[in-house]
């Protein structure tokens, strides 16, 4: 299939950013949005192109932030992001080598109005870096393979955003019983699907406080837990869920 004219727009644009003048002017908020993206797994944030990109793309119109695969995202990029008076409803952070808590910190100042947030596999953020997140119509969270993310990181975000209905914690290696006690006993019946795979300190009491709190989880996924035992598993059965492990 043959790309459309507008794709062939855009990625003449990408190529050419920086000796287009006034571009923001002539561009959509969706065609900013796709940009960035073009942007990012191309590897075309350049030091010659940032300049740019963040004064014709970064408007407070965003909707859609999407910053992955990109060894060029970094957290200077996070904060010029942050000061742009933008509210996104969707923002995700994958896989960017180079951003670390001040980023994150950064990027939470933005993230009020925030409905679906993935900040995966980014090996250098800690707890410090989440705490700070906080938004009420957060409905989707996705922190995989976020390895330095511990029990008092994830307890803050989970109850600065209690209205989470999807959450995925896969590897996060550190977490024990009190984070997924927590995600049972705050986000109870709205809780829809979890994510709990490789999560080697949890026991049964984890699974057993899901069963207990979360009437509405159709899909719970506990896959090479390697500490849980039968009888949580059973408890969390016989209290309706969906599990797979």
């Amino acid at each position: 299939m043959g790309k459309t004219l507008r794709d062939c727009c855009l990625a003449c644009i990408a190529r050419n950013i920086s000796t287009i003048s006034r571009l923001g002017t002539f561009l959509s908020v969706r065609d900013k949005e796709i940009l960035l993206e073009r942007l990012c797994w191309h590897g075309l944030l350049t030091t010659q192109s940032i300049p740019n990109v963040t004064y014709h793309l970064f408007s407070d119109t965003l909707q859609r932030v999407n910053l992955s695969y990109c060894n060029q995202v970094d957290d200077k990029l996070l904060e010029v992001l942050s000061q742009s008076g933008c509210r996104p409803k969707h923002v995700t952070v994958h896989h960017c080598p180079n951003v670390t808590n001040r980023g994150i910190i950064s990027l939470s100042k933005i993230l009020w109005d925030v409905e679906g947030l993935k900040l995966r596999r980014l090996e250098q953020i800690t707890s410090e870096g989440i705490q700070s997140i906080a938004s009420k119509s957060l409905k989707y969270l996705n922190l995989r393979r976020c390895h330095g993310i511990t029990d008092a990181g994830l307890i803050a975000i989970i109850r600065n955003c209690p209205n989470i209905e999807k959450l995925n914690v896969n590897r996060l290696h550190k977490l024990t019983d009190a984070s997924i006690v927590c995600i049972a006993e705050t986000l109870g019946s709205r809780l829809v699907e979890l994510d709990a795979r490789e999560l080697t300190f949890i026991t049964s009491k984890s699974t057993m406080a899901i069963g207990d709190n979360c009437p509405n989880l159709t899909r719970a996924v506990f896959e090479s837990c390697v500490r849980l035992e039968g009888d949580g598993l059973i408890h969390s059965i016989h209290s309706r869920l969906w599990l797979l492990w």
